[in-house]
Protein backbone atom coordinates (compact mmCIF):
# COMPACT_ATOMS: atom_id res chain seq x y z
CA UNK A 1 0.00 0.00 0.00
CA UNK A 2 1.38 3.51 -0.93
CA UNK A 3 0.55 6.48 0.27
CA UNK A 4 -0.93 9.00 -1.72
CA UNK A 5 0.95 11.67 -3.11
CA UNK A 6 -1.39 15.48 -1.35
CA UNK A 7 -2.69 17.31 -3.87
CA UNK A 8 -0.87 20.67 -4.21
CA UNK A 9 -3.50 22.81 -4.47
CA UNK A 10 -3.48 23.45 -0.81
CA UNK A 11 0.22 23.13 0.14
CA UNK A 12 1.54 25.55 2.60
CA UNK A 13 3.84 23.72 5.68
CA UNK A 14 6.99 23.52 8.07
CA UNK A 15 9.57 23.04 11.28
CA UNK A 16 13.50 23.49 11.13
CA UNK A 17 15.01 19.75 11.15
CA UNK A 18 16.76 19.27 14.39
CA UNK A 19 13.95 20.29 17.02
CA UNK A 20 10.36 18.75 15.63
CA UNK A 21 9.85 17.96 19.03
CA UNK A 22 9.95 21.36 20.78
CA UNK A 23 7.95 23.29 17.78
CA UNK A 24 5.21 20.87 17.74
CA UNK A 25 4.81 21.38 21.74
CA UNK A 26 5.13 25.16 21.35
CA UNK A 27 2.50 25.73 18.23
CA UNK A 28 -1.21 25.93 18.81
CA UNK A 29 -3.45 23.63 16.82
CA UNK A 30 -7.20 24.89 18.32
CA UNK A 31 -10.22 24.75 17.56
CA UNK A 32 -13.24 27.15 16.36
CA UNK A 33 -15.07 28.72 18.94
CA UNK A 34 -17.88 26.40 19.42
CA UNK A 35 -21.02 27.51 17.96
CA UNK A 36 -19.77 30.62 15.73
CA UNK A 37 -21.00 30.87 11.78
CA UNK A 38 -19.54 33.69 9.95
CA UNK A 39 -22.27 35.80 8.66
CA UNK A 40 -22.53 35.95 4.76
CA UNK A 41 -21.61 39.69 3.22
CA UNK A 42 -24.81 41.29 2.14
CA UNK A 43 -24.11 41.69 -1.63
CA UNK A 44 -23.87 37.38 -1.36
CA UNK A 45 -27.91 38.04 -2.18
CA UNK A 46 -27.56 40.58 -5.30
CA UNK A 47 -27.21 38.79 -8.85
CA UNK A 48 -23.89 38.17 -10.19
CA UNK A 49 -23.38 40.53 -12.96
CA UNK A 50 -20.11 40.51 -15.26
CA UNK A 51 -18.37 43.81 -16.02
CA UNK A 52 -18.24 44.39 -19.51
CA UNK A 53 -14.92 44.92 -20.57
CA UNK A 54 -14.09 41.88 -18.32
CA UNK A 55 -11.76 39.39 -20.41
CA UNK A 56 -13.53 35.75 -21.07
CA UNK A 57 -10.79 33.58 -22.17
CA UNK A 58 -7.39 32.49 -20.95
CA UNK A 59 -5.89 34.18 -24.15
CA UNK A 60 -8.15 37.42 -24.00
CA UNK A 61 -6.69 37.58 -20.06
CA UNK A 62 -3.11 37.20 -21.02
CA UNK A 63 -3.34 39.37 -23.57
CA UNK A 64 -4.86 42.07 -21.55
CA UNK A 65 -2.23 41.54 -18.55
CA UNK A 66 0.84 42.11 -21.15
CA UNK A 67 -0.84 45.39 -22.39
CA UNK A 68 -1.35 46.40 -18.64
CA UNK A 69 2.22 45.41 -17.90
CA UNK A 70 3.71 47.62 -20.95
CA UNK A 71 1.48 50.60 -19.83
CA UNK A 72 3.02 50.17 -16.12
CA UNK A 73 6.69 49.82 -17.21
CA UNK A 74 5.87 52.65 -19.51
CA UNK A 75 4.61 54.52 -16.33
CA UNK A 76 7.92 53.82 -14.50
CA UNK A 77 9.95 54.70 -17.21
CA UNK A 78 7.81 58.24 -17.39
CA UNK A 79 8.02 58.63 -13.56
CA UNK A 80 11.38 57.28 -11.95
CA UNK A 81 11.79 58.10 -8.19
CA UNK A 82 8.09 57.87 -7.69
CA UNK A 83 7.48 54.13 -5.95
CA UNK A 84 3.85 54.39 -6.05
CA UNK A 85 4.51 53.28 -10.23
CA UNK A 86 6.58 50.26 -9.33
CA UNK A 87 4.21 49.45 -7.10
CA UNK A 88 1.80 49.60 -9.61
CA UNK A 89 3.99 47.28 -12.33
CA UNK A 90 4.40 44.65 -9.23
CA UNK A 91 0.40 44.15 -9.58
CA UNK A 92 0.97 43.90 -13.47
CA UNK A 93 3.30 41.41 -12.88
CA UNK A 94 1.75 39.33 -9.80
CA UNK A 95 -1.52 39.59 -12.28
CA UNK A 96 0.25 37.71 -14.68
CA UNK A 97 1.83 35.74 -12.58
CA UNK A 98 -1.30 34.09 -11.32
CA UNK A 99 -2.11 33.34 -14.99
CA UNK A 100 0.87 31.97 -16.51
CA UNK A 101 2.12 30.30 -13.26
CA UNK A 102 5.43 31.46 -13.79
CA UNK A 103 7.85 31.39 -10.88
CA UNK A 104 9.84 34.05 -13.10
CA UNK A 105 6.73 36.46 -13.19
CA UNK A 106 6.46 36.61 -9.48
CA UNK A 107 10.29 37.25 -9.10
CA UNK A 108 9.49 39.98 -11.62
CA UNK A 109 6.80 41.64 -8.87
CA UNK A 110 9.32 41.34 -6.29
CA UNK A 111 12.09 43.20 -7.63
CA UNK A 112 9.85 46.11 -8.63
CA UNK A 113 8.86 45.89 -5.30
CA UNK A 114 12.30 46.01 -3.92
CA UNK A 115 12.91 49.47 -5.85
CA UNK A 116 9.63 50.85 -4.76
CA UNK A 117 11.39 50.15 -1.45
CA UNK A 118 13.92 51.92 -1.82
CA UNK A 119 12.73 54.85 -3.15
CA UNK A 120 9.74 55.17 -0.40
CA UNK A 121 10.39 57.79 2.29
CA UNK A 122 10.87 56.07 5.81
CA UNK A 123 7.66 55.01 7.46
CA UNK A 124 5.44 54.55 4.10
CA UNK A 125 5.78 52.20 1.03
CA UNK A 126 3.89 49.65 -0.76
CA UNK A 127 3.67 47.39 2.41
CA UNK A 128 -0.06 45.77 1.63
CA UNK A 129 1.04 44.69 -1.82
CA UNK A 130 4.34 43.65 -0.45
CA UNK A 131 2.39 42.06 2.61
CA UNK A 132 0.21 40.15 0.10
CA UNK A 133 3.06 38.44 -2.16
CA UNK A 134 4.70 37.51 0.43
CA UNK A 135 1.84 35.42 1.42
CA UNK A 136 1.36 34.49 -2.14
CA UNK A 137 4.94 32.79 -2.53
CA UNK A 138 4.35 30.97 1.34
CA UNK A 139 6.74 33.36 3.38
CA UNK A 140 4.39 33.90 6.71
CA UNK A 141 6.97 35.40 8.89
CA UNK A 142 8.03 38.33 5.91
CA UNK A 143 4.20 38.79 5.48
CA UNK A 144 3.69 39.47 9.08
CA UNK A 145 6.51 41.56 9.82
CA UNK A 146 5.04 43.93 6.72
CA UNK A 147 1.75 44.45 8.06
CA UNK A 148 3.58 45.40 11.47
CA UNK A 149 5.02 47.74 9.76
CA UNK A 150 1.33 49.37 8.21
CA UNK A 151 0.09 49.26 12.08
CA UNK A 152 2.77 52.14 13.10
CA UNK A 153 1.71 54.05 10.06
CA UNK A 154 0.92 57.88 11.68
CA UNK A 155 -1.93 57.94 9.66
CA UNK A 156 -4.24 54.49 9.62
CA UNK A 157 -5.20 53.19 6.10
CA UNK A 158 -8.78 53.15 5.33
CA UNK A 159 -11.26 50.48 6.41
CA UNK A 160 -10.97 48.76 3.09
CA UNK A 161 -7.00 48.55 3.39
CA UNK A 162 -7.51 47.70 7.38
CA UNK A 163 -10.02 44.70 6.28
CA UNK A 164 -7.68 43.16 3.81
CA UNK A 165 -4.67 43.38 6.37
CA UNK A 166 -6.96 42.07 9.00
CA UNK A 167 -7.59 38.95 6.80
CA UNK A 168 -4.48 38.53 5.71
CA UNK A 169 -3.24 38.32 9.32
CA UNK A 170 -6.07 35.55 9.43
CA UNK A 171 -4.54 33.85 6.31
CA UNK A 172 -1.11 33.78 7.87
CA UNK A 173 -2.75 32.26 11.36
CA UNK A 174 -4.25 29.73 9.21
CA UNK A 175 -1.35 28.46 7.38
CA UNK A 176 0.07 28.30 10.52
CA UNK A 177 -2.50 26.04 12.02
CA UNK A 178 -3.64 28.11 14.03
CA UNK A 179 -7.45 28.21 13.80
CA UNK A 180 -8.73 30.27 16.45
CA UNK A 181 -6.39 32.99 15.62
CA UNK A 182 -7.33 32.82 12.31
CA UNK A 183 -11.57 32.75 13.17
CA UNK A 184 -11.22 35.78 14.97
CA UNK A 185 -9.06 37.95 12.79
CA UNK A 186 -11.61 36.85 9.73
CA UNK A 187 -14.04 38.11 11.95
CA UNK A 188 -12.17 40.99 12.49
CA UNK A 189 -12.35 41.45 8.98
CA UNK A 190 -15.70 40.96 8.39
CA UNK A 191 -16.97 43.50 11.22
CA UNK A 192 -14.77 46.07 9.15
CA UNK A 193 -15.84 45.53 5.17
CA UNK A 194 -17.50 42.20 4.24
CA UNK A 195 -17.10 41.09 1.01
CA UNK A 196 -15.90 38.62 -1.70
CA UNK A 197 -12.18 38.14 -0.15
CA UNK A 198 -13.22 37.29 3.36
CA UNK A 199 -16.57 35.20 2.29
CA UNK A 200 -13.55 33.24 -0.24
CA UNK A 201 -11.17 32.87 2.77
CA UNK A 202 -13.97 31.28 5.16
CA UNK A 203 -14.43 28.71 2.73
CA UNK A 204 -11.46 27.67 2.46
CA UNK A 205 -11.62 27.59 6.11
CA UNK A 206 -14.60 24.75 5.95
CA UNK A 207 -12.97 23.04 3.48
CA UNK A 208 -10.25 22.08 5.79
CA UNK A 209 -12.41 21.77 8.63
CA UNK A 210 -14.39 19.24 7.16
CA UNK A 211 -17.86 21.54 6.39
CA UNK A 212 -18.40 20.45 3.05
CA UNK A 213 -21.93 22.18 2.72
CA UNK A 214 -20.83 25.89 4.23
CA UNK A 215 -17.75 25.51 2.09
CA UNK A 216 -19.51 25.41 -1.22
CA UNK A 217 -22.17 28.03 -0.03
CA UNK A 218 -19.57 30.59 1.02
CA UNK A 219 -17.66 29.96 -2.47
CA UNK A 220 -20.91 30.98 -4.44
CA UNK A 221 -21.11 34.06 -1.80
CA UNK A 222 -17.88 34.99 -2.61
CA UNK A 223 -18.76 35.37 -6.29
CA UNK A 224 -21.73 37.40 -5.47
CA UNK A 225 -20.31 39.90 -3.02
CA UNK A 226 -17.24 40.54 -5.64
CA UNK A 227 -17.38 44.09 -7.34
CA UNK A 228 -15.74 42.69 -10.68
CA UNK A 229 -16.80 39.03 -10.71
CA UNK A 230 -15.14 38.48 -13.65
CA UNK A 231 -14.86 35.21 -15.72
CA UNK A 232 -11.49 34.28 -13.88
CA UNK A 233 -13.14 34.49 -10.73
CA UNK A 234 -15.75 32.60 -11.39
CA UNK A 235 -13.96 29.58 -13.07
CA UNK A 236 -11.95 29.58 -9.84
CA UNK A 237 -14.77 29.33 -7.80
CA UNK A 238 -16.18 26.49 -9.61
CA UNK A 239 -12.45 25.10 -9.74
CA UNK A 240 -12.36 25.64 -6.15
CA UNK A 241 -15.78 23.83 -5.49
CA UNK A 242 -14.62 20.62 -7.97
CA UNK A 243 -11.62 20.17 -5.92
CA UNK A 244 -14.09 19.91 -2.63
CA UNK A 245 -15.51 16.66 -4.02
CA UNK A 246 -12.24 15.34 -6.07
CA UNK A 247 -11.12 15.37 -2.42
CA UNK A 248 -13.84 13.73 -1.71
CA UNK A 249 -13.56 10.96 -4.03
CA UNK A 250 -16.58 11.90 -5.95
CA UNK A 251 -14.76 12.43 -9.10
CA UNK A 252 -17.59 12.33 -11.80
CA UNK A 253 -18.84 15.36 -9.89
CA UNK A 254 -15.34 17.11 -9.82
CA UNK A 255 -15.17 16.74 -13.45
CA UNK A 256 -18.57 18.66 -13.88
CA UNK A 257 -17.25 21.26 -12.06
CA UNK A 258 -14.06 21.39 -13.94
CA UNK A 259 -15.76 21.09 -17.08
CA UNK A 260 -18.27 24.26 -15.77
CA UNK A 261 -15.00 26.18 -14.66
CA UNK A 262 -13.60 25.33 -18.59
CA UNK A 263 -16.41 26.81 -20.14
CA UNK A 264 -16.52 29.84 -18.32
CA UNK A 265 -12.70 30.26 -18.44
CA UNK A 266 -11.73 28.33 -21.67
CA UNK A 267 -8.03 27.72 -22.20
CA UNK A 268 -6.40 28.38 -18.79
CA UNK A 269 -4.30 25.62 -18.03
CA UNK A 270 -4.96 25.39 -14.12
CA UNK A 271 -8.86 24.11 -14.96
CA UNK A 272 -7.00 21.94 -17.22
CA UNK A 273 -4.62 20.01 -15.32
CA UNK A 274 -7.93 19.59 -12.86
CA UNK A 275 -9.62 18.07 -15.40
CA UNK A 276 -6.14 16.03 -16.51
CA UNK A 277 -6.26 14.73 -12.94
CA UNK A 278 -9.76 13.95 -12.60
CA UNK A 279 -9.64 12.10 -15.97
CA UNK A 280 -6.33 10.28 -14.03
CA UNK A 281 -8.37 9.02 -11.42
CA UNK A 282 -11.20 7.59 -12.89
CA UNK A 283 -8.62 5.45 -15.85
CA UNK A 284 -9.02 7.34 -18.54
CA UNK A 285 -5.27 7.91 -18.35
CA UNK A 286 -5.03 8.05 -22.55
CA UNK A 287 -7.13 11.63 -22.77
CA UNK A 288 -5.29 12.50 -19.54
CA UNK A 289 -1.79 11.95 -20.74
CA UNK A 290 -2.48 14.20 -24.22
CA UNK A 291 -4.05 16.96 -22.05
CA UNK A 292 -0.96 17.24 -19.67
CA UNK A 293 1.74 16.76 -22.40
CA UNK A 294 -0.03 19.97 -24.10
CA UNK A 295 0.14 21.63 -20.66
CA UNK A 296 3.98 20.76 -20.47
CA UNK A 297 4.26 22.39 -23.14
CA UNK A 298 2.56 25.28 -23.06
CA UNK A 299 4.03 26.10 -19.45
CA UNK A 300 6.92 23.93 -19.08
CA UNK A 301 5.58 23.44 -15.32
CA UNK A 302 7.39 20.21 -13.73
CA UNK A 303 4.37 19.29 -11.74
CA UNK A 304 2.53 17.96 -14.40
CA UNK A 305 5.96 16.43 -15.94
CA UNK A 306 5.48 14.09 -12.61
CA UNK A 307 1.96 13.64 -13.53
CA UNK A 308 2.79 12.38 -17.14
CA UNK A 309 5.69 10.30 -15.02
CA UNK A 310 2.77 8.80 -12.72
CA UNK A 311 0.71 7.84 -15.42
CA UNK A 312 4.06 6.46 -17.55
CA UNK A 313 4.84 4.45 -14.20
CA UNK A 314 1.12 3.26 -13.95
CA UNK A 315 1.47 1.52 -17.13
CA UNK A 316 4.53 -0.48 -16.33
CA UNK A 317 6.57 2.44 -19.03
CA UNK A 318 9.65 2.73 -16.20
CA UNK A 319 11.88 4.36 -19.19
CA UNK A 320 8.91 6.80 -19.70
CA UNK A 321 8.33 7.73 -16.04
CA UNK A 322 12.25 7.75 -15.61
CA UNK A 323 12.71 10.12 -18.15
CA UNK A 324 10.13 12.88 -17.23
CA UNK A 325 11.12 13.25 -13.69
CA UNK A 326 14.66 13.78 -14.82
CA UNK A 327 12.99 16.67 -16.45
CA UNK A 328 10.96 17.37 -13.77
CA UNK A 329 13.54 17.21 -11.42
CA UNK A 330 15.92 20.18 -13.34
CA UNK A 331 13.08 22.42 -13.18
CA UNK A 332 12.42 21.83 -9.31
CA UNK A 333 15.50 22.68 -8.26
CA UNK A 334 15.73 25.84 -10.46
CA UNK A 335 12.36 26.57 -9.03
CA UNK A 336 13.56 25.99 -5.51
CA UNK A 337 16.72 28.38 -6.10
CA UNK A 338 14.85 31.29 -7.26
CA UNK A 339 11.18 31.09 -4.87
CA UNK A 340 12.32 27.81 -2.44
CA UNK A 341 9.46 29.21 0.01
CA UNK A 342 6.79 29.02 -2.92
CA UNK A 343 8.35 25.75 -4.24
CA UNK A 344 8.64 23.49 -1.26
CA UNK A 345 5.18 21.71 -0.98
CA UNK A 346 4.89 21.51 -4.54
CA UNK A 347 8.60 19.97 -4.91
CA UNK A 348 7.73 17.72 -2.09
CA UNK A 349 5.55 15.47 -4.11
CA UNK A 350 8.39 14.74 -6.72
CA UNK A 351 10.78 13.68 -4.24
CA UNK A 352 8.09 11.33 -2.51
CA UNK A 353 7.19 9.91 -5.67
CA UNK A 354 10.72 9.99 -7.42
CA UNK A 355 11.68 7.59 -3.96
CA UNK A 356 14.12 9.99 -3.10
CA UNK A 357 13.33 9.78 0.52
CA UNK A 358 15.97 12.27 2.08
CA UNK A 359 15.70 15.01 -0.37
CA UNK A 360 12.20 14.56 0.23
CA UNK A 361 12.24 15.15 4.34
CA UNK A 362 14.58 17.89 3.91
CA UNK A 363 12.05 19.78 1.99
CA UNK A 364 9.39 18.48 4.31
CA UNK A 365 11.02 19.56 7.43
CA UNK A 366 11.58 23.31 5.06
CA UNK A 367 8.19 23.52 4.00
CA UNK A 368 6.20 22.79 7.48
CA UNK A 369 8.88 25.37 8.94
CA UNK A 370 7.42 28.20 6.54
CA UNK A 371 3.82 26.89 6.68
CA UNK A 372 3.09 24.18 9.38
CA UNK A 373 -0.65 23.83 9.38
CA UNK A 374 -2.33 20.30 8.92
CA UNK A 375 -1.66 19.35 5.45
CA UNK A 376 2.09 20.06 5.96
CA UNK A 377 2.30 18.36 8.78
CA UNK A 378 0.43 15.05 6.93
CA UNK A 379 3.05 16.15 4.20
CA UNK A 380 6.44 16.19 7.03
CA UNK A 381 4.71 13.08 8.43
CA UNK A 382 4.71 11.18 5.22
CA UNK A 383 8.10 11.84 4.45
CA UNK A 384 9.01 10.56 8.12
CA UNK A 385 7.24 7.69 7.55
CA UNK A 386 8.93 7.29 3.82
CA UNK A 387 12.57 7.75 5.71
CA UNK A 388 12.00 5.33 7.87
CA UNK A 389 11.51 7.62 11.28
CA UNK A 390 7.74 6.33 11.81
CA UNK A 391 8.23 7.62 15.75
CA UNK A 392 8.74 11.06 14.84
CA UNK A 393 6.08 10.59 12.56
CA UNK A 394 3.65 10.13 14.73
CA UNK A 395 5.14 12.76 16.91
CA UNK A 396 4.07 15.70 14.28
CA UNK A 397 0.62 14.02 13.34
CA UNK A 398 -0.82 13.85 16.70
CA UNK A 399 -1.33 17.39 17.59
CA UNK A 400 -3.32 18.10 14.32
CA UNK A 401 -5.62 14.96 14.63
CA UNK A 402 -6.69 16.73 18.20
CA UNK A 403 -7.30 20.08 16.42
CA UNK A 404 -10.46 20.91 13.40
CA UNK A 405 -8.29 19.92 10.96
CA UNK A 406 -10.10 17.24 9.47
CA UNK A 407 -8.62 15.78 5.53
CA UNK A 408 -9.03 12.65 4.20
CA UNK A 409 -5.25 13.36 3.57
CA UNK A 410 -4.45 13.96 7.39
CA UNK A 411 -6.30 10.64 8.57
CA UNK A 412 -5.23 8.53 5.74
CA UNK A 413 -1.13 9.37 7.02
CA UNK A 414 -2.48 9.00 10.26
CA UNK A 415 -4.10 5.32 9.51
CA UNK A 416 0.05 4.69 8.09
CA UNK A 417 1.57 6.11 10.97
CA UNK A 418 -0.56 4.14 13.07
CA UNK A 419 -0.12 1.07 11.66
CA UNK A 420 4.08 0.86 11.35
CA UNK A 421 4.42 2.49 14.87
CA UNK A 422 1.84 -0.87 15.98
CA UNK A 423 -1.15 0.93 17.09
CA UNK A 424 -3.79 -1.22 15.43
CA UNK A 425 -6.98 0.54 17.19
CA UNK A 426 -5.29 4.53 16.62
CA UNK A 427 -4.87 2.72 12.39
CA UNK A 428 -8.20 1.49 12.42
CA UNK A 429 -9.78 4.80 13.69
CA UNK A 430 -7.83 7.07 11.50
CA UNK A 431 -8.51 4.88 8.30
CA UNK A 432 -12.16 4.71 9.04
CA UNK A 433 -11.88 8.52 9.53
CA UNK A 434 -10.02 8.58 5.76
CA UNK A 435 -12.55 6.48 4.20
CA UNK A 436 -15.24 8.32 5.64
CA UNK A 437 -14.35 11.60 3.58
CA UNK A 438 -13.33 9.65 0.83
CA UNK A 439 -13.59 6.16 0.07
CA UNK A 440 -10.45 6.38 -2.51
CA UNK A 441 -7.97 8.05 -0.01
CA UNK A 442 -6.20 4.94 0.70
CA UNK A 443 -6.55 3.23 -3.40
CA UNK A 444 -2.75 2.98 -5.11
CA UNK A 445 -4.49 5.06 -7.60
CA UNK A 446 -4.09 8.02 -5.68
CA UNK A 447 -0.24 7.66 -4.81
CA UNK A 448 -0.10 8.81 -8.69
CA UNK A 449 0.95 12.61 -7.79
CA UNK A 450 -1.76 15.39 -7.67
CA UNK A 451 -1.14 18.17 -9.22
CA UNK A 452 -2.42 21.65 -9.68
CA UNK A 453 -2.04 24.95 -8.08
Amino acid sequence: MKLAAPSPRWLWLLVPPLIVASVLGAERLAAPAAGFEPRLPPAALRPVKLPDTAPRTFAAALARADADLAAAQARVAEHPGEWVFLEGLSRRWSTRARLTGAFEDYAAAQAALDRAFTLAPAGSGPHLTQAALHFTLHRLDAAERTLDAIDRYAVPPDAMERAEALALRGDIAFYRGDLEAAEARYRAADALEPGAGTAFRWAVYFTKTGRLAEAERFFDAAVRASRMPTMQFRANVELQKGTLYLERGQWDRALGYFRRADALFPGYYAIQEHIAEALTLKGQTAEAEAMYADIVRRTGNPEFMDALAGIAAGRGDAAGAAAWRTKAAAQWERRLKLLPEAAYGHALDHYISAGDPERALEIARRNHAARPNGDSRALLAEALLKAGRPSEARQVIEPVLKSAWNTAQLHGVASQVYAVVGDRRGAGRERAKALAINPHELDDATALPKVFN
